[in-house]
């Protein structure tokens, strides 16, 4: 029993000096939450799974308050449902997440990455969101929907470009009705 003991204090110690944690391909679709929170961990990759719902997602930001980067690539994920404070204590250290091939089908989903204190590296393609758009529309709606993303699906977002993405974006929503606005 004392070596059991002592094997599993080992074990919690090293996991809770855990930097990087892969856990691709295992067909999860849902999350435990662990009683003791691994706050060492920075990146997270988590892609190509069954994540679909925001509640399984949102339990790694319990579990990992140190998380930095989040890769939710591949994953069904079709929407981000959270209340906007809330999503400022969930992640708060996060500063990049992909969201590659997952399920976001509407703006207010793009519009509530905002509210991460430190987001500035976003992958996003793939979505359904984005389909009807032209490449250079996409990227225009997105870097014009996130203002402090400095990296957009691996490219700097330069000054000039924030610029002209900004009036595409005023453009578009010119003749749009009030209700149908984005919050930005």
């Amino acid at each position: 029993f004392c070596h059991a003991l002592k094997l599993g204090v080992f074990v919690w110690f090293y996991v809770c000096r855990l930097e990087e944690l892969f856990l691709c391909l295992n067909e999860y679709e849902s999350v435990s939450v662990s009683s003791i929170p691994c706050p060492s961990l920075r990146l997270l990759h988590i892609t190509d799974n069954q994540l679909q719902n925001w509640a399984e997602v949102r339990k790694l930001g319990l579990i990992y308050p140190g998380l930095v980067s989040l890769i939710l690539a591949n994953n069904s994920l079709s929407s981000i449902h959270e209340p906007e404070d809330s999503l400022l204590r969930l992640f708060p250290n996060l500063r990049s997440i992909n969201l590659h091939n997952s399920g976001l089908c509407c703006w207010e989903d793009i519009e509530k990455l905002n509210f991460f204190p430190k987001l500035q590296e976003v992958r996003v393609m793939g979505i359904p969101l984005l389909q009807p758009y032209t490449d250079q529309e996409r990227r225009y709606l997105m870097v014009a929907q996130l203002p402090h993303v400095t990296v957009l699906n691996g490219s700097v977002v330069t000054n000039g470009e924030r610029e002209d993405a900004e009036r595409f974006f005023i453009r578009y929503h010119l003749d749009c009705p009030e209700d149908e606005l984005p919050q930005r």
